[in-house]
């Protein structure tokens, strides 16, 4: 049954637009695919295509994707700017969610002495809001160490982790990424199709995909000017802010602000497992 599923699921991804799609659980609720052929538009940018084969929802497919697969509150789909789907041959999936513009992030704590020391209360935190989540759903869910550790690519303005989640029984890569701007950063989630990728595989593809956001022309972090805004975080904030987490004065608190961003977001691990997406969200109209 699961191999059905997948093939059905892949064959379906792989030709988006060539017929309807429906909800495995609510039939009556038709997606309209669209196809990631050409630049599309996001809030402060723009993504393109860098294949034949990808597919993006419109805010409306989206918001009842999230609703009604991921348990979000419809207020939580103001959080998105657009879901692609299979946007390269290697990403199952590509949240590109609304820009932060909080200032721009100057790079000057992640050379500090102390940031590994920090980035690894932040894990502690992680792990301990994973612990807690685990046991107000009755679901296993455990994560061993960085997958990727936090790496930041100051020449090409990115931030980015990777963890290996073990969600009840089914391993899946999460990847989060900021890739940052004049007026603050991005923030990409997304899930490999393949979850025994290497690390230095997953960099690979985590770069094509995010190579393929072009900031408008006059967002971008090289433009920044004096007078411009500067964020009151820095580069080891902003990985706080990606996992979840407080920091600094209020990292006693971390555990608790990742669940609370859990329950009212319910974006339990943020992004949508691949067998979730092969099993659970899509199958053939019959």
């Amino acid at each position: 049954m699961r191999a059905k599923f997948i093939t059905a699921t892949i064959g379906l991804l792989s030709g988006f637009g060539v017929g309807t799609v429906v909800l495995a659980e609510q039939e009556d609720y038709q997606f309209e695919p669209i196809a990631f052929s050409e630049s599309t538009a996001l809030k402060r940018g723009a993504y393109s295509p860098s294949y034949d084969g990808g597919s993006y929802l419109s805010d409306k497919d989206a918001c009842h994707l999230a609703v009604s697969t991921w348990g979000w509150e419809n207020a939580s789909c103001a959080v998105v700017d657009k879901i692609f789907l299979m946007p390269t041959p290697a990403m199952d999936t590509v949240i590109i969610e609304k820009p932060n513009s909080d200032g721009y992030v100057t790079f000057d704590d992640w050379a500090n002495k102390d940031r590994d020391k920090q980035i690894g209360e932040i894990w502690s935190q992680l792990e301990s809001g994973l612990k807690s989540q685990s046991e107000k759903l009755g679901v296993p869910i455990t994560a061993d160490k960085w997958f990727v550790y936090p790496t930041l690519n100051a020449d090409k303005q990115y931030l980015y982790y990777a963890t290996k989640i073990n969600w009840n029984g089914e391993p899946t890569i999460n990847v989060k990424a900021s890739k940052f701007d004049r007026q603050g950063y991005v923030v990409f989630d997304m899930v490999p199709l393949d979850s025994e990728m290497t690390a230095e595989a997953l960099e690979t593809n985590v770069e094509e995909a995010l190579a393929m956001y072009k900031p408008n022309a006059t967002m971008a972090y090289s433009e920044f000017s004096e007078g411009d805004k500067i964020a009151a975080a820095g580069a080891v904030g902003v990985l706080a802010t990606l996992v979840g987490v407080k920091f600094g004065k209020a990292a006693a608190v971390g555990a608790f602000a990742l669940i609370l961003a859990f329950a009212k977001k319910l974006w339990i691990l943020i992004f949508i497992p691949l067998i979730a997406l092969k099993n659970k969200i899509f199958k053939k109209k019959d």
